[in-house]
């Protein structure tokens, strides 16, 4: 199962940049979240690793496992007996806006099984994450 949306950000790159890979921040702004503890202070990197905590589900340890600096990275958890992936994408859209693409996937016999119901709640976790997106970063002072 994959849910993939897409949202213009009306920000630079940099600033959406900076709000992805602080994701610590992302609780204050993001109600699907109820809590994200990083489990070290170097600047996110294949490998770092947090748990996260979101609303009605048992925390999870995300772990890191594809970074491109000031673009994408993608992180994984074993969550309700499945593998689950995010990936965050920031790109150019226009001289002053952000094209953000986010994804969740989940592996798993139970995923086939669950995939109505999985997909619906990744739909409502990404409008949740675009929000927050739009909340942090639209009302933002560029970065510098």
């Amino acid at each position: 199962m994959e849910v993939t949306r897409q949202a213009v950000i009306h920000a630079d790159p940099a600033t959406v940049w900076a709000f992805a890979v602080d994701v610590e921040r992302w609780p204050a702004v993001m109600s699907h979240i109820d809590r994200i503890s990083r489990h070290d202070d170097s600047p996110l990197r294949i490998g770092s690793a947090a748990t996260l905590e979101l609303h009605g589900l048992p925390e999870a340890v995300w772990t890191v496992d594809s970074f491109t600096p000031a673009t994408r990275f993608r992180w994984s958890a074993r969550l309700l007996g499945m593998q689950w992936s995010a990936d965050h994408l920031v790109e150019p859209h226009n001289a002053e806006t952000t094209l953000l693409t986010l994804s969740v996937s989940a592996s798993h016999w139970q995923a086939r099984l669950l995939q109505p119901l999985l997909r619906w709640q990744a739909n409502r976790a990404l409008e949740h994450e675009f929000a927050g997106f739009r909340t942090a970063c639209e009302t933002a002072s560029p970065p510098g």
